[in-house]
């Protein structure tokens, strides 16, 4: 679950199990490969690797899943970075596959191996679902989510200060690109706005659905069929455990195509992440629709 091409070749045969629509295509050559939320294994696996996730949540949800996936005796191997915490998940491990070991440690990372002794539980995605129902700008949603996706169990504060301030007519199409648990989405869509709600992760994309009652997987705009009336987006902006702009600047350098002639893109970030820039580049129209000293809203139209 969560490994390249070159690793799944040494396991034949092998299934390959991703949550990250890229990370999926990167092994779509391989014969037994799967993209979606949850897998739900036909017959019990002897081996089961998983690469860590960031967030301790995932780890335990991930966890459950492949001990889910996993026949009595087989053995689950973990494999992460030191700096992931990768030292510390060995806890876990034992509490939801069995007592573990160190299989390896090189390269500021290592193995763990657990043989299957727990009883499985837990074991669908609805046992991990939280439900929220939040006022938001004026109204009131209810927002499903999953550990690991963006601000899990609540409303992110910039999103907050995002639809504060977006105006938008009642008709208009938007997308709202990395959608997390699809807030932006309902919260148009509450105000007479089509929108369509993406995000690279499966785990999103079904708590967005269960939110907006409709989301899609796409890499950025990889998936989408514009053009719009509006790009929406309070863009992630951690790679792991790193801070990085990469994402943010990839949406937006590749807004402007997916645009109508006057469309906008707004986005809102933290304080620190100056985004200006970027925007300036690929708009001839940029202005700061909202600032504190948390954070800024951007609003950049194409004419």
């Amino acid at each position: 679950m969560g490994f390249d091409a070159n690793v799944a070749r040494r396991f034949t045969p092998a299934t390959v199990f991703h949550q990250n629509l890229r990370a999926h295509r990167a092994v779509s050559s391989l014969d037994d490969t799967h993209f979606g939320a949850w897998f739900s294994a036909e017959q019990p696996y002897d081996t089961t690797l998983v690469e860590m996730p960031k967030e301790t949540e995932r780890l335990l949800m991930t966890l459950a899943m492949a001990r889910a996936a996993a026949g009595s005796g087989g053995r689950l191997i973990l494999i992460g970075r030191n700096d992931a915490g990768i030292k510390s998940a060995g806890r876990h491990l034992s509490e939801i596959v069995g007592e573990n070991q160190v299989l390896d440690f090189r390269f500021h990372a290592r193995a763990l191996v657990a043989t299957v002794s727990v009883p499985a539980s837990r074991a669908t995605l609805d046992d991990w679902e939280s439900v929220l129902t939040a006022e938001v700008a004026g109204r009131s949603l209810e927002v499903h989510s999953f550990p690991g996706v963006f601000a899990h169990g609540r409303v992110d504060e910039g999103t907050r200060r995002l639809l504060e301030v977006l105006q938008l007519p009642t008709g208009a199409r938007a997308l709202d690109v990395g959608c997390g648990n699809g807030v932006i989405g309902a919260w148009l869509a509450a105000g007479g706005v089509r929108c369509d709600s993406v995000d690279v992760d499966a785990v999103a994309v079904e708590a967005a659905t269960r939110t907006t009652g409709s989301a899609s997987a796409s890499d950025i705009y990889s998936d989408v069929r514009g053009p719009y009336d509006a790009v929406v987006t309070n863009p992630p902006f951690h790679s792991g455990v790193r801070t990085t702009s990469a994402v943010a600047i990839r949406m937006i350098e590749g807004a402007p195509a997916q645009l109508s002639s006057r469309g906008e893109m707004w986005l809102v970030a933290n304080r620190f992440l100056d985004y200006r820039t970027p925007l300036k580049e690929a708009f001839p129209h940029v202005e700061m629709a909202f600032e504190d000293n948390k954070f800024r809203v951007y609003k950049a139209r194409r004419s």
